[in-house]
């Protein structure tokens, strides 16, 4: 049996899911750009937490599982132009930093499942001009977390949006950690992040794009934990970004529908005609090796 409960946390509304035993649970935040704060699969810490970015809501969450909308990474000087205006948006897009509204809540003896929504408003339509809704739904059950995202234009004219997710691993020891990605085509958006097939987790920073995806899943592999973290997504989701910082206990393996600077070159953009809704999955699933 799994359950659903409120709890208020350092002034903030929580929502956590877990099954009768608590070993397996998820905690959303809504104010925080919807984040799942905490995610445990049968006893296993899986994403990664610095809880003081999480409280202080002038700093972007570092950990957790960041929602990149309508945007990934920066734009060229943070701007972009439609019909000759210019527009300002930070990296990553304004929904991680939005407060989200809880629709529904649904718990079951399988699964507990919860779905947000988010609208655009005065805040967003400066950055972004187009009227939008999102609906994000995650479920929880025994085996890890499924997402799906609905993503709506509401407005009468043709709306370009690229998407991502911005999961941070867990990741004690990376000097013990297996990345399975499907592709041999990667740029080192910082050099030197991966030579010869192998990370340079001794660097203080990493970035790593893989494109051309051969297949729809990758895994990472804790081998300290004898742990697997399979990522699977749906077509929309043409590149893997591996980024972590020297000395922090994470990795993020992020799947995204474009590269970043989008809303500028056009590539690999995707267009909502007026009324049109585009769903897009992502999954994270859990097991012991």
């Amino acid at each position: 049996m799994f359950y659903i409960k409120r709890k208020n946390v350092d002034g903030m509304l929580r929502i956590e899911c877990s099954n009768e035993t608590g070993d397996t649970r998820m905690e959303i935040i809504p104010e925080r750009g919807a984040i799942i704060s905490d995610f445990v699969v049968k006893g296993e810490k899986v994403f990664y937490l610095n809880n003081e970015t999480l409280i202080d809501k002038r700093k972007n969450v570092r950990g957790g599982n960041p929602i990149l909308f309508p945007i990934c990474g920066p734009l060229d000087e943070g701007r972009y132009e439609i019909n000759g205006n210019a527009y300002f948006m930070k990296q990553h897009g304004f929904a991680r930093n939005q407060e989200w509204m809880v629709i529904r809540e649904e718990a079951s003896d399988e699964r507990a499942k919860v779905t947000l929504q988010l609208k655009d408003n005065k805040e967003t339509y400066a950055q972004y001009p187009f009227h939008f809704q999102l609906q994000l739904t995650y479920t929880l059950d025994e085996g890890g977390l499924d997402i799906k995202v609905t993503v709506k234009n509401e407005d009468e004219k043709p709306m370009p949006f690229s998407f991502g997710f911005h999961p941070y691993f867990y990741v004690a020891d990376k000097n013990r950690v297996s990345i399975e990605i499907p592709s041999t085509d990667y740029e080192n958006v910082i050099p030197e992040s991966f030579v010869n097939e192998k990370w340079n987790f001794e660097q203080d920073e990493i970035n790593v794009k893989f494109q051309r995806l051969m297949a729809d899943e990758c895994r990472l592999v804790d081998l300290n934990r004898s742990l697997s973290v399979r990522l699977k997504w749906d077509d929309p989701f043409r590149y893997i970004v591996v980024w972590t910082l020297k000395d922090q206990s994470f990795i993020c393996v992020e799947p995204w529908t474009a590269f970043v600077n989008a809303l500028n070159s056009n590539q690999d953009l995707s267009i909502l005609k007026s009324g049109e809704e585009r769903e897009l999955s992502f999954s994270i699933q859990v097991e012991k090796e």
